[in-house]
């Protein structure tokens, strides 16, 4: 019995060392593909709507709405990274697209909804649009200086696609004879480099005259992290990403519609309604100049037990759209924890609060060495307290093959 004992533990500690010289090497040559995506707001939650009867409590909302109102968020990243490993220094490149949106109503539309208005009073809700597309192409150089690891990330960026704090407004009236009156407006400004059309009721893209729009105003910005390993187990470093030539979008359009309601509340089935859809105007050559948004965060690594607990914490800030008169300030922040087992695989939960949207969530990583394979989802809101209950979600997948 304590033959076998010892042959195990001497076959666990033979799989170990293997495991860690052969899985945890970096690859010569790698390619990765894969997305990050995610979708939230800050008041509604997936489990107020996952019921057999569903009753939606109307005043109960309006009574939990912030006073900022209801934000809606979402992002995707998708990307392809290529990299050269020799030694200490690495050689690489990758592309992508980045997409960011965030609408805001204000509260008073939920007001309306759960406590109603003054006979005869207008009460307005405005509705704020933000919204960012961006494709990329960066280079990436890593190399050892002294004991610092240095990563240089330049960057040619493309904007595809910009709204600043443009949107509409939504007109409640309750009349004093029961009768009840909604008017929205549309108007939306759109800066962009695509050529937008109307076609069947429907916003589209001239394609025809896609390459040619789409390069009309390159940018270029400058990434790039630092890392210094006190120990083995201990490491401190910063990511940082600053603007240095703005790129260009040349063309404005107004997106436009409007939608108008008038019924007698007690005689819902004889109401009248009007909707206007949606116009593009034939766009008008106005330029504006646009950065990705300025990043800097700060990080503490450290492994326990032999690197089989992997901890790691973080704190930085984000300036979206620098530089102009939409510009937002934001801080960031991470926490995580990871359980490494051999470099095979590791199962991490981690909390954070980055791009304006706070999130929880589990990630695992398998390593075959040729095949490596990262997945993870989130639950995620706006709203701290609304991220623990399912107010939005996100997931990521990435695969990296290599030798």
């Amino acid at each position: 019995m304590k033959k076998l004992v010892f042959l195990l533990i001497f076959v666990c500690l033979s799989l170990s060392v293997f495991a860690e010289n052969f899985f945890s090497k970096n690859r010569f040559l790698e390619v990765k593909i894969g997305a990050d995506a995610g979708i939230s707001n800050n008041l509604f939650s997936a489990n107020e709507f996952m019921k057999k009867e569903l009753v939606i409590d109307l005043r109960k909302l309006a009574e939990e709405c912030p006073d900022t109102g209801i934000s809606i968020l979402a992002n995707a990243s998708p990307s392809l990274e290529m990299n050269l490993n020799i030694k200490s220094l690495s050689l690489g490149f990758s592309t992508g697209v980045d997409f960011f949106q965030r609408m805001d109503i204000n509260k008073s539309l939920i007001d309306f909804l759960g406590f109603g208005n003054n006979i005869g009073q207008p009460l307005i809700a405005e509705i704020k649009e933000n919204a960012e597309i961006f494709t990329y192409v960066q280079a990436n150089v890593g190399f050892n200086f002294k004991k610092f690891r240095l990563h240089v990330k330049p960057a040619v960026f493309i904007p595809v696609l910009t709204i600043n704090n443009s949107g509409g407004s939504v007109v409640f009236t309750n009349e004093a004879d029961g009768t009840m009156k909604i008017h929205s407006d549309l108007n939306m400004a759109v800066y962009t480099t695509l050529d937008l059309t109307m076609k069947d009721g429907k916003i589209a893209v001239n394609t025809a005259a896609l390459e040619n729009t789409l390069y009309a105003g390159y940018g270029f910005d400058l990434a790039g992290s630092l890392s210094f390993p006190f120990t083995e187990t201990f490491c401190i470093g910063a990511d940082a990403r600053v603007p240095i030539i703005p790129g260009r979008l040349n063309k404005k359009y107004s997106i436009t519609s409007s939608f108008a309601f008038e019924s007698t509340i007690l005689e819902i089935g004889n109401k009248e309604f009007q909707f206007a859809d949606p116009k593009v105007d034939r766009g008008i050559e106005e330029e504006v100049w646009i950065n990705r948004p300025i990043k800097f965060f700060a990080y503490v690594d450290t492994k326990l037990f032999g690197k089989l607990i992997e901890l790691n914490a973080g704190a930085g800030f984000g300036i979206r759209k620098p530089f102009t008169e939409a510009s937002l300030f934001y801080m960031e922040y991470q926490l995580g924890a990871t359980l490494n087992l051999f470099s095979i695989l590791k199962v991490g939960l981690f909390t954070q609060y980055m791009d304006q949207v706070f999130a929880h969530g589990l990630g695992m990583t398998v390593n075959v060495r040729f095949v490596q394979l990262d997945v993870g989802a989130t639950v995620q809101s706006a709203s701290f307290k609304k991220s623990f209950v399912g107010a939005g979600a996100g997931a990521y997948a990435y695969v990296t093959v290599g030798f």
